[in-house]
């Protein structure tokens, strides 16, 4: 009987219960408009809900509960659960909340009160490129901001300026993520990124103190948000292939053009007919993208987690990049004073890289040398070995590709943790402690092969090398802010720590039994052992403060001050200060402008500040000693020692750039139409650069370098953004113009008349020079002042006197210009012949929508630049190196009388000077425009249980318009870094990428 009323009345409980709970569903509208993805839940619960594209939603919920309707940007609305099953909520914009909010450096800031030059970047557009690199989803989209991908890997990181080039020593900006510095945000995957803002001048990226010198890129990651939970996932995947081929002879034309050049050369019939460039490429590469991400929370407690997938294929054989993301983060408010949050990544990858140059070597191997060796030679030889022997000095790139064995894993572990504690109504105090440790090893092998006597390897080597970076940076910050009326003010006070340590460590060894792929290490040598390890650290201690004051939204002003002690330079110079100021006026809040109701936003603002730079080598003050041996006795016994390696200077001060900024913001109709123009002059002095140590001083590291302070620069230029935004109820359009100029000027360098060289290869040398007056990296060489087209002309070429100015020429050869009226072509005859910047740096985005389609397009170029073909020298003749030459070079070549007056004759080396000198023959307009990137895709709306479905597919730099020959006109530079920037040294092409796939939230 007991067990039977049990039974009743948990069955009469559960039919209460039962009877508690209804299903209650509505729709949420703005304005008659319905609202997607607004957040409803039930107070203190993770029991929620979103709207879906028609603004619906529905769920279960117990009597008595209440209903919590919430969207940025809208007053959020409470509702207690009756007797009703359908609720309809209209909700009113929040004009407070409506103000966006921009992160600064160890804060935000209402857009409206900004006074300095600041761009912003949205997640959701980044996210739309399928790419491994942050940096890279940046490109054409933000103004002051030129980034250049050419040459840039699988795995690598595109080249990025902010505002043009600061210095002659590295122009990479300061990164910082979620509050905390870091090196490099290569260990972020672009699906975590919620926006990014750009500091461009200084009244800005002063709080940064030495590390804001090339601006500041501050990216804020993906948080958990209150609500039940929502999965995010994005699949996409695809093929890559070379955007543009180097266009090289076939074995016909390559033979027509050496009979030409040297008229003994013997025709070689039944020639092999090799395409250098076919046998390294890559066709189809695969790509493949595919992230998931988790968030949710309740009232105290947030969460995020999300994970990454990325794996991209080179278009050239012997590239392979893949990389997994891994990242969480919570955020818990422990009292209603304390909150305290923790984020972490963790981000493993594999990057496995081909040779070195290998474009470069393609194009001038010559189509008649064949790829393998006959199959009867190849009896008893190596795998290596059975490539046949090219005729020239490049080795054979097959060859290269097969033995090549590099390949180097990376594991990069993030964390940065915070503490907020609200001390009393608007005072605040937080502490925030961030830790990135980076290990690095890379293993190569050089097998054992036989090609020909100039290209052979006899004793195969093996070797690994590590690397371990860790670097810590504690912040603390105390912020007050307070309104009183119509007046507004903040003051921020802080300190900051930092320390980075850098640990090396390596081995290697010779005659490894085999070419066996489970033998290729170090500890399988036999004979040639070798091992090094280094550890190198250097610190940062530094106090800063901000103070902000803004009246009535109408007039603002900003002051930071940074004070920085570096471990890098000697004692009496540890210390700098950097200060900057501020202030704006907003014009369209004033009385007067009431009746201009087109006129949304005017606000004019200015800015100065100083920034410095303390990017030198630990201790490059003090000299330090290196191993090396000496030879002594008749014997020639060679005996280990020290001397000096690295050279100090004790006098380094710190390198300072002033930095002055105005600019308008604008917006019109409403905010449809808004933008920005910012002016700017940046003036470097001190700057650090390393320089060659004289060789009679005797250091046997010779060619050695000392760091030093070598001069001053002065960067001028302007950045503009426009943009246009309509919203319907079926159909929306936007539109972002973003246009930028930056030029620089050297205005001192260390000693009177130094000249800085650059641009050497092996015909062609000192293509760039740097000096007091010009641009850093002009190119400097020959004018090109047509084509002698017969011997009138050369005589006419002369001097008052009649003297020969080129009494060797011959009909078809260069006339150079005769710049110093000597009476002959010498090197006084050169002059600046090029310029690698551009007169505008420009970007374009559109974004489309008709109910469920989607279109979006990010184009963008440059103008008035110019590049170097460094490859020309060796390809419009095929002379120098013995090398082939670009397809259609006999037609185009000086013929005869009037058939050219640009492109000389075909001729060798020993008969005229029109190709082994640099001249303005190899410069050509680098002015282009590109589709970067372009994604269509459609929404599908009202699936059961799921919140979101897209599919889609895009393509990444589908076109560029360009009147350059080479294979992308968008270079970045070589070896020598910014003194051969503009020139194109046949870098890893840039792919043309096809992708679909899908995005699905639930």
């Amino acid at each position: 009987m007991k067990k039977q009323l049990l039974l009743l009345i948990s069955l009469l409980f559960s039919l209460t219960v039962w009877a508690q709970e209804r299903q209650i569903s509505g729709t949420v509208t703005s304005l008659g408009e319905p609202l997607i993805g607004v957040t409803v839940v039930v107070k203190g619960s993770t029991i929620g809900t979103t709207t879906n594209f028609e603004g619906q939603y529905s769920l279960k919920v117990k009597e008595g509960a209440v209903l919590q309707f919430s969207y940025i940007g809208y007053t959020t609305k409470e509702i207690t659960i009756t007797t009703q099953s359908k609720i309809d909520i209209a909700l009113i914009e929040d004009a407070e909340q409506l103000e966006e909010i921009v992160v600064v450096g160890y804060g935000t800031q209402k857009k409206s009160e900004l006074t300095s030059a600041i761009s912003s970047a949205d997640g959701e557009d980044l996210r739309k490129i399928s790419t491994g690199d942050v940096v890279t989803s940046l490109q054409g989209r933000v103004s002051g901001v030129q980034i250049s991908q050419s040459g840039a890997a699988p795995g690598e990181s595109p080249t990025i300026n902010i505002r043009g080039i600061s210095t002659l020593n590295g122009n990479t900006p300061l990164y910082v993520v979620d509050g905390a510095p870091v090196e490099d945000i290569t260990f972020l995957s672009p699906k975590d990124i919620a926006d990014i803002q750009v500091l461009k001048d200084a009244s800005a990226s002063a709080i940064y103190g030495s590390r804001g010198s090339n601006g500041v890129i501050i990216v804020t990651t993906i948080k958990g948000t209150e609500g039940s939970m929502k999965v995010s996932f994005d699949a996409s995947a695809g093929v890559q292939n070379i955007a543009k081929k180097p266009m090289t002879a076939g074995s016909e034309e390559y033979q027509q053009a050496r009979a030409l050049i040297d008229p003994s050369y013997q025709y070689i019939e039944n020639a092999p007919n090799s395409n250098w460039f076919n046998e390294i490429q890559n066709n189809g590469a695969p790509i493949q993208d595919y992230s998931v991400n988790i968030t949710g929370g309740s009232e105290k407690i947030r969460y995020n987690m999300s994970g990454n997938y990325f794996s991209q294929e080179g278009v050239l054989q012997g590239y392979d990049y893949e990389r997994f993301t891994g990242r969480f983060g919570v955020d818990v408010q422990l009292t209603d004073k304390i909150t305290v949050g923790q984020s972490a990544s963790i981000t493993p990858s594999t990057n496995v890289s081909g040779p070195g140059s290998m474009p470069f070597d393609a194009v001038r191997l010559r189509p008649t040398d064949a790829v393998y060796k006959p199959e009867d030679e190849r009896e008893g030889l190596n795998e290596y070995s059975i490539y046949a022997p090219s005729s020239n000095d490049v080795a054979n790139v097959a060859g290269r590709v097969a033995r090549n064995d590099y390949s180097q894993k990376e594991n990069k572990i993030f964390s940065n943790t915070y503490l907020n504690y609200d001390i009393i109504d608007g005072l605040t105090f937080k502490t925030q402690f961030s830790y990135y440790y980076t290990t690095w090893r890379s293993d190569t092998f050089s097998p054992t092969y036989y090609i020909g006597p100039n290209d052979l390897n006899n004793v195969t080597r093996a070797e690994r090398r590590q690397n371990i970076r860790s670097n810590y940076v504690w912040n603390n910050t105390l912020t007050y802010q307070k309104v009183i009326n119509k007046h507004s003010f903040s003051v921020m006070l802080g300190t900051a720590t930092e320390r980075l340590v850098h640990q090396t460590l390596g081995a290697s060894g010779q005659n490894i039994p085999s070419n066996a792929p489970h033998l290729r290490y170090p500890e399988a040598a036999q004979d040639g052992y070798l091992g090094w390890g280094t550890k190198e650290w250097n610190s940062l201690a530094s106090g800063f403060g901000r103070f902000t004051y803004a009246y009535d939204d109408r007039y603002f002003m900003t002051a930071n001050f940074r004070m920085d002690g570096s471990s890098r330079f000697p004692e009496s110079n540890k210390w700098a200060a950097f200060p900057s100021i501020s202030a704006g006026w907003n014009i369209s809040n004033e009385s007067f402008m009431e009746e201009a109701t087109w006129l949304s936003n005017l606000k004019i603002r200015g800015g100065w500040g100083t920034i410095g730079n303390q990017a030198i080598n630990d201790g490059a003050y003090t000299t330090t000693l290196s191993n090396y041996d000496y030879v002594f006795g008749p014997d020639g016994q060679r005996y280990p020692g020290l001397a000096p390696d690295v050279i100090g200077n004790s006098n380094l001060i710190w390198e300072t750039v002033e930095d002055k900024n105005i600019g308008v913001d604008f917006g019109f109709l409403n905010g449809k139409i808004t933008g920005s123009v910012d002016f700017f002059e940046r003036n470097t002095k001190d700057m650090l650069m390393q320089k060659n140590v004289p060789p009679h001083l005797g250091y046997p590291g010779y060619p050695g370098e000392i760091w030093a302070n070598v001069g001053s620069m002065t960067t001028k230029g302007w950045d503009a953004t426009v943009a246009y935004n309509i919203d319907k109820k079926d159909w929306s359009f936007g539109a972002v113009l973003n246009l930028s100029q930056a030029r620089s000027t050297v205005t001192q360098l260390a000693n009177e008349g130094e000249v800085i060289w650059g641009g050497n290869s092996q015909r062609v040398n000192n293509m760039t020079r740097t000096e007091v007056g010009g641009t850093v990296a002009g190119f400097y060489g020959y004018v090109h002042d047509g084509i002698f087209q017969n011997q009138t002309e050369i005589n006419s070429h002369a001097t008052k006197e009649g003297q020969l100015i080129q009494p060797n020429a011959k009909p078809g050869d260069i006339r150079f210009k005769d710049l110093d009226g000597d009476g002959q072509i010498t090197d006084a005859d050169r002059t600046y012949i090029g310029n690698p910047e551009p007169d505008l740096v420009f970007g374009l985005t559109l974004n489309g929508a008709y109910k469920g389609f989607d279109i979006s397009m990010t184009f963008q170029g440059t103008y008035g630049n110019d590049v170097i073909n460094a490859m020309a020298p060796y390809t419009y003749s095929g002379d120098l190196g013995n090398s082939n030459v670009q397809a259609g070079v006999v037609n185009r070549s000086w013929s005869g009388e009037g058939s050219t007056n640009f492109y000389p004759r075909l001729a060798g080396e020993s008969q005229t000077e029109n190709f082994h000198r640099f001249s303005s023959l190899y410069i050509q307009d680098g002015s282009f425009l590109r589709l970067q990137n372009i994604q269509v895709g459609y929404t599908f709306s009202k699936l059961k249980n799921v919140d979101r479905l897209r599919i889609f597919a895009s393509a990444q730099n589908l076109f560029t318009i360009t009147g350059y020959d080479g294979m992308d006109p968008d270079v970045s530079g070589g070896y020598w870094g910014i003194f051969d920037r503009g020139i194109d040294w046949g870098d890893y092409p840039t792919p043309r990428t096809y992708m679909m796939g899908l995005n699905f939230t639930f």
